[in-house]
């Protein structure tokens, strides 16, 4: 909001793009992809209680609104860390088969 609000670029490259993708890389690393296609998180706490619990709607509602924050950033992302690339059917993050 802060960058939305006052246009400042500095601000974006130095502090909020490393910190979104930071972030965005983190929960990447939290995703199962299982037999029923989709991705999910195993033993996290939300706030739902203290307990470890299986998709939490915490994450799934943090990961919501992060990856439609950094898709905008993803393609100079990409470029700059070569940690994630183009296929021919979407972006893979790394080495692994994960679809972005």
């Amino acid at each position: 909001r802060h960058y939305r609000y006052t246009g400042d670029e500095k601000f974006l490259e130095t502090h909020a793009r490393p910190m979104l993708l930071a972030c965005a890389e983190y929960y990447l690393a939290m995703l199962v992809r299982e037999d029923d296609g989709l991705y999910h998180t195993h033993d996290t706490c939300g706030y739902e209680g203290n307990h470890l619990m299986d998709d939490t709607i915490t994450d799934l509602a943090m990961m919501r609104v992060l990856f439609r924050t950094c898709l905008p950033l993803a393609p100079e992302a990409m470029r700059v860390s070569g940690r994630c690339h183009r296929t021919s059917d979407g972006l893979r993050h790394g080495t692994d088969a994960r679809r972005l």
